[in-house]
């Protein structure tokens, strides 16, 4: 019996121990760290590189329901981006182009999503932002059609595709 509980006891820190696994853990380079340097006489000044690894981190902000004006088949939306990234990366946040709208007993309705921007860069980001890209704090509206609709209760899933992206070299 005694040899069962300490069996257990041993299984549940295996299994705790399974479940604290970091995320987007990051180490700090170690190379040359205790690279030192000698100097002889007469020096007025010497250099010392400090090097450091910041880890990108960022929250996305999407809709979970949006309901469209039944006169006008349409409906908007804002996506919002905070963080802290590399000056050279950027978050994109993109849309599926077109969904269906489903309703039963009738042919689904092909509904359009219009996000012009897709991009965000770091508030402190300092080069020149390109066609669909905001910093951070500027967020992106969006906006839906759906102008086959006709009368009933329309239903409709469309997807966010969200990633940490580096900055291809030109």
């Amino acid at each position: 019996m005694r040899k069962m509980k300490l069996a257990s006891l041993a299984l549940a820190g295996l299994m705790l121990a399974g479940t604290m696994m970091p995320a987007m853990a990051y180490e700090n380079s170690t190379a040359n760290v205790d690279a030192t340097a000698e100097i002889t006489a007469p020096v007025d000044a010497e250099e010392c590189e400090v090097y450091a690894e910041v880890g990108s981190d960022f929250t996305v902000t999407i809709p979970k329901k949006i309901t469209l004006d039944g006169a006008t088949k349409t409906g908007s939306y804002t996506v919002s981006c905070t963080g802290n990234i590399a000056g050279d990366e950027y978050v994109s946040v993109t849309p599926d182009a077109q969904f269906a709208m489903k309703q039963a007993g009738k042919a689904d309705v092909t509904a359009s999503v219009t996000q012009e921007t897709t991009k965000f860069r770091d508030n402190l980001f300092t080069g020149t932002k390109g066609a669909g890209e905001a910093l951070m704090s500027e967020g992106a509206s969006a906006t839906i059609d759906a102008a086959g609709l006709t009368a009933g209760e329309w239903n409709g899933i469309f997807n966010f595709a969200i990633n940490l992206n580096q900055d291809v070299a030109q």
